[in-house]
C-alpha cells in the first residue's frame, strides 16, 4: 500500500484520479486481481489517506491531505534518520569495533557532536544510536580483552553509556521545550524484542540463499538495523506499512522472488495471508 501512496503523492497537487490497478501493475510487476484493487483501495481510504472511487474493472485513487502528511513523515524520517545513523557511525567507528572510547574526552566530544544538529529533536536519535552502539562495543571489549575484569576499557564504556543515558533521560524531561514524538501505538517491549528476533531470523535465512542483482548480505544487515531502530519510534501502524513498503520495492527490483517476500511477511506478522500474490 506504502507504494500506491508513494506513487499517488507523485500527482498530490493535480487534482487527478489514478488507476490502482495501473499502479500495481507497474510497480509490482505481477498479476494484479480486480478484488485487490478494490482491497487496498477501501483500506487506504478507510485509514483516511486517500479518496478511492470503486467500479467493477478497478478503481480510482487520488492522495489527500492526510497521506501527504503521512507519506511526507516516512521520507523525512527515512533520509533523517540515516543521516543521524551515517553520524554516529563516522562519529564512533572505532567503538562499535570494541575499542573503549577515551574516558575524559567523551562527554566533550559527544557536547560538539550534538551541537552539530540543528535541529534538537534530532538529539534523542542520536544518543539512542550512541547508546546502541555502546551497548555493542562492550559486549565486543569484554569478549575479546585478555586483561583481567573488569579493565579499563570496560570502566571507560560503562562511563560512556552512563553519560549516554543521563542525556537521554534529560530530553525525556516534561520540561523539556522539544519533547521527544510518542507514537499512539506504541509496541510493548515483549512485543519490540519479538519483532527484532524475527528480524534476526530473517536475516539469517538471507544469508544463506542467493540473492538477486548482486546484492550483498551488508545491504540488508543495514535494512534490517535501521528497522530495529525505528520499532520504538514510529509506532505499529506506519512500522508495519514501512516494512511491507520494503518488501514490495525489493520485489519490485527483483532482489527477492515473490515465494521469498511473502514467507518473510507471514514469518515476521504470525499471519498466513500473502502478500503478494
Amino acid at each position: 500500500m506504502i507504494v500506491v501512496l508513494k506513487e499517488l503523492y507523485k500527482h498530490k497537487y493535480d487534482g487527478r484520479n489514478y488507476s490502482i490497478y495501473d499502479i500495481l501493475a507497474d510497480k509490482c510487476d505481477q498479476i494484479i486481481s480486480v478484488d485487490e484493487v478494490h482491497d487496498i483501495g477501501k483500506k487506504l481510504e478507510q485509514q483516511g489517506y486517500i479518496r478511492f472511487a470503486m467500479y467493477k474493472e478497478g478503481g480510482d485513487g487520488a492522495i489527500n491531505s492526510d497521506g501527504i502528511e503521512f507519506v511526507e513523515s516516512i521520507i523525512k524520517e527515512e533520509s533523517n534518520d540515516k543521516f543521524i545513523l551515517g553520524m554516529v557511525k563516522r562519529d564512533y567507528i572505532s567503538v562499535i569495533s570494541g575499542q573503549a572510547p577515551e574516558h575524559y574526552e567523551f562527554k566533550d566530544n559527544l557536547e560538539t557532536n550534538l551541537y552539530n544538529l540543528d535541529y534538537e529533536p534530532d538529539h534523542l536519535v542520536y544518543l539512542k544510536e550512541l547508546e546502541r552502539t555502546l551497548e555493542i562495543g562492550l559486549e565486543k571489549h569484554i569478549a575479546t580483552c585478555s586483561q583481567p575484569k573488569p579493565c579499563q576499557g570496560e570502566e571507560s564504556f560503562k562511563n560512556a553509556l552512563f553519560i549516554t543515558r543521563s542525556k537521554i533521560k534529560n530530553l525525556n524531561q516534561d520540561h523539556h521545550p522539544f519533547p521527544p514524538y510518542q507514537p499512539e501505538d506504541p509496541f510493548t517491549q515483549d512485543q519490540e524484542l519479538n519483532i527484532k528476533t524475527k528480524l534476526d531470523q530473517i536475516l539469517s535465512h538471507l544469508e544463506k540463499i542467493e540473492l538477486g542483482q548482486q546484492v550483498t548480505f551488508d545491504y540488508f544487515g543495514e535494512e534490517f538495523e535501521d528497522l530495529k531502530r525505528l520499532i520504538p519510534l514510529i509506532g505499529k501502524k506506519n512500522w508495519l506499512e514501512l516494512f511491507k513498503g520494503k518488501l514490495l520495492s525489493w520485489g519490485i527490483d527483483k532482489i527477492l522472488t515473490v515465494d521469498m517476500i511473502n514467507s518473510i511477511y507471514s514469518t515476521l506478522t504470525d499471519d498466513d495471508t500473502k502478500l503478494l500474490p
